[in-house]
């Protein structure tokens, strides 16, 4: 298996191309491959269902390291390794495989500063600033969907964060959703 990373926007139909140059130009930037309307339908349908309180899913997409592997793993690798030397620095050997122990983790004051430098941090940032005016979905999963988690933008991103310190194959296989719809 690998890692697949995908979401979508819920917004106002008006500014479905506006955001759509936004995603490609920070992915542009992130050094991300990004491509548009090629979920699969159950994956589809799973982002739709969870945002349909908030407006129709205008823009699905999904992300991967590089145009020619279409593999999302190594942006979390990438974070893994991240996250892992800013523990080692601060003399930390964290060996956990499962969210629940990773939250519980003190985690070093330069942690999410530290992890926002990689590509996949920095998309996963993102995200949180654009959803100040849509709701925002993004999966990272190994698989299938297993978790849904409905919350605050910032409670979700740092979960997210958070969690990079987890072999990509342990991630919590969880949909995030957050933001606020446009007016």
């Amino acid at each position: 298996m690998s890692l697949d990373i995908f979401g979508g926007i819920a917004n106002d139909i008006r500014n479905v191309q506006s955001w759509r140059n936004s995603v490609t130009e920070l992915c542009a930037q992130l050094g991300i491959t990004v491509l548009y309307d090629s979920l699969d339908e159950e994956d589809f349908s799973d982002i739709a269902e969870e945002v349909k309180n908030f407006g129709q899913l205008r823009l699905a997409y999904t992300i991967y390291a590089s145009e020619a592997d279409h593999d999302a793993t190594p942006l979390w690798i990438e974070a893994r390794d991240a996250a892992m030397e800013v523990f080692q620095k601060s003399g930390v050997n964290p060996s956990t495989f499962k969210l629940e122990d990773v939250l519980q983790l003190r985690r070093p004051d330069n942690y999410r500063k530290e992890i926002l430098k990689s590509r996949l941090g920095g998309f996963v940032n993102a995200l949180r600033l654009l959803s100040q005016d849509a709701v925002v979905a993004v999966a990272l999963v190994d698989g299938g969907i297993h978790r849904v988690k409905r919350d605050s933008a910032i409670n979700c991103v740092n979960e997210i964060l958070d969690s990079f310190i987890l072999p990509w194959d342990c991630s919590p296989n969880t949909l995030y959703v957050f933001g606020k719809p446009s007016s």
